[in-house]
């Protein structure tokens, strides 16, 4: 994950995310634990060539903690993360209505979890 990133920020320039804040009906956020980085983080990822913003997020929902959306995403917004990296732009979709299977912790993700 490292060596793309940095080889993306060469190559390019400029990198390309996108990011799921789902709600559950108690209105807490879910949230997942990268083995990757420090702390909890919404899921989401980095955006395939080839790909649409929307189509990346419903990948790494799936990828990262096995939701699935029951309506169309929201877009929340796209923002430009400059702590990170000057060409790094994300776009954060809101979801609400979902279904979500049991996790089952891997590699990439070591826990998901909703938080008030």
């Amino acid at each position: 994950m490292f060596l793309f990133t940095f080889y993306s920020r060469i190559a390019r320039g400029k990198t390309l995310g996108a990011r799921v804040a789902v709600f559950d009906d108690q209105g807490r956020v879910l949230l997942v634990k990268a083995s990757y980085v420090r702390g909890w983080n919404l899921p989401g990822g980095g955006v395939d060539p080839g790909e649409t913003l929307r189509g990346a997020a419903l990948r790494e929902l799936r990828e990262e903690a096995n939701v699935t959306p029951l309506d169309r995403l929201q877009l929340h917004g796209i923002f430009s993360n400059e702590r990170v990296f000057h060409g790094d732009h994300v776009a954060v979709y809101v979801c609400r209505k979902f279904t979500q299977t049991e996790f089952t912790a891997n590699v990439e993700i070591t826990a998901v979890q909703f938080f008030p």
